[in-house]
């Protein structure tokens, strides 16, 4: 379903309210940069929670963060806790 974008905004500014959104700065794109991580993308998510004190990733991708040092979740197997 398809949402408009008064109701997208919406849905994002109920969300903001219930989730920790993490900062990404020069320290973090730089630490990502040395990562061991092939995908660049991933080692910035990977160090921002490094930076951020946080242990868990989910995500449907978990095969790209096999050695990120982070515990990895599916989505189904987070909610299935």
């Amino acid at each position: 379903m398809a949402l408009g974008h008064n109701e997208a905004i919406a849905y994002l500014v109920n969300l903001i309210k219930l989730v920790y959104v993490a900062t990404v700065d020069s320290d973090i794109i730089l630490s990502a940069l040395n990562f061991k991580l092939s995908d660049f993308e991933d080692a910035v998510q990977t160090e921002t929670a490094f930076y951020s004190n946080i242990e868990t990733i989910i995500t449907r991708d978990k095969k790209d963060y096999e050695n990120s040092g982070l515990f990895v979740f599916s989505p189904e197997e987070f909610m299935n806790q």
